[in-house]
Parts: structure tokens; C-alpha cells; sequence
């Protein structure tokens, strides 16, 4: 995006409705005293307008440095939890919402990982689960069939 040129169109625009007031004010005939006035009075509107603006985007900018922060550490403690490594790019500096589309994709990898992991069981007999359509024994007789074949 070229902030530049949006800036430019927001300034046009302005500078358009402001033309557009001071030619009315024109049209009335207002002395210099009463446009001064008027002109006072619009200067004051639109500063605190502004204000109001400017303080919305910032919060919203807060808000989402916040998310990017706690999907970060939620990222690394699950990482952690599971053993896995932080993809690189997870401190890189990128622009707040790409990170958060970043986090979350990310995210939703570990918790896939992290379900797929807690569904093997971790028992002694090394039978899985349903999900699975053999058992570690039948595996392994298929690596030592394969072993015995490729020494043949």
C-alpha cells in the first residue's frame, strides 16, 4: 500500500470540504469577523474529531501488539509442551497482522500436532488407537520382511 498516496487523497479531500465551507461562507457575505469566528469554532470540531480518530487507531494498534504477544508465548509454551522447535520466523519483524495470521496458522499446526500425539498411547503392548489401522507389532514385522528381502 502507498501511504503516501492515501495521505495525499485524505489531504485533498479535506482540503475540498474546507474550500467548499469557506465558499459558502462567501456566498452569505460574512464579514472577515464571522467567518473568523465560524472558522474558530470548525477548528475546534475537527481537532477534537481528530483527536477522538487518532486515539481509536491507537488503541486498536495496542490491541493487537497485545494479541501478537500472547499468541507468541501461547506458541512458544506449546512448542515447549510438545517438543517442537519455534518456526524462525516467529520473532522476525513483520507487520502486526501478518503476524497474527502468521501465529495462528502456526498454532493450529501445534494443536494438530499436539492432538495426533496425545491420541498414541504410550502403553507397554504399543497398540494404537482406533485411528490407527495396525499395530506396532504388525510394523514391525513388515520392517523385518523388508529388512530380510533387501538382504537377499
Amino acid at each position: 500500500m502507498d501511504y503516501d498516496n492515501v495521505l495525499h487523497k485524505s489531504r485533498k479531500s479535506v482540503d475540498a470540504a474546507l474550500t467548499t465551507i469557506a465558499d459558502s461562507w462567501q456566498c452569505l457575505g460574512l464579514a472577515a469577523e464571522g467567518a473568523g469566528e465560524r472558522f474558530s469554532s470548525l477548528q475546534t470540531r475537527l481537532e477534537d474529531f481528530l483527536k477522538e480518530l487518532v486515539q481509536g487507531e491507537l488503541d486498536h494498534l495496542e490491541t493487537i501488539k497485545t494479541e501478537v504477544g500472547e499468541a507468541r508465548k501461547f506458541i512458544r509454551s506449546l512448542a515447549a509442551e510438545i517438543h517442537e522447535p519455534l518456526p524462525e520466523g516467529i520473532t522476525k519483524p513483520r507487520p502486526l497482522l501478518q503476524q497474527l495470521e502468521e501465529l495462528a496458522a502456526e498454532r493450529k499446526r501445534l494443536e494438530e500436532l499436539k492432538e495426533r500425539r496425545d491420541r498414541v498411547p504410550d502403553d507397554s503392548e504399543g497398540e494404537l488407537s482406533e485411528d490407527y489401522t495396525y499395530t506396532y507389532s504388525e510394523a514391525e514385522e513388515q520392517q523385518q520382511q523388508v529388512l530380510l528381502s533387501a538382504s537377499s
